[in-house]
């Protein structure tokens, strides 16, 4: 055994430099195409890509895109690396990448369940209604 040759590395075959093609600068056009695109591909899969339907905004490279909250933000991170290879894909710019931020909902916005919600909301919006309340005697968990 020839013990000459071990740790060195043989070249079998002439080493060509490594072209990189550079990247293709975001067309929104093209990029807008492919959201919808993708996401007709996925409504297959996953019925409720209301997020992604909301749109996005571009800055240079980066996609920018607001959750509702928490449950969003956990469905389109079991979307988004097959996202951004799909886009890098269809517009030619392996650079891209996507953000996620998650904005506060307003007060009017936010669900109101219980009886009791739905009266301090009434009764942040009109005081007397605690005044009536009061007068009358009544309970809204009771109602």
């Amino acid at each position: 055994m020839n013990l000459s040759n071990i740790g060195k590395v043989q070249k079998t075959a002439e080493e060509k430099p490594v072209v990189r093609v550079p990247d293709k600068p975001l067309e929104e056009d093209v990029l807008k195409k492919a959201w919808e695109d993708f996401i007709e591909l996925r409504k297959k899969i996953t019925p409720d890509l209301s997020m992604m339907k909301r749109g996005f905004l571009v800055e240079g490279n980066i996609l920018k895109l607001d959750l509702n909250g928490t449950v969003e933000e956990m469905l389109f991170s079991s979307l988004k690396t097959s996202l951004i290879a799909f886009l890098r894909d269809r517009t030619g710019n392996s650079s891209l990448l996507i953000e996620t931020k998650i904005i506060e909902q307003a007060q009017a916005e936010k669900k109101l369940y219980t009886t009791k919600d739905k009266f301090e909301n009434l009764a942040s919006k009109n005081p007397v209604l605690r005044e009536l309340k009061d007068r009358l005697g009544l309970d809204p968990d009771l109602a």
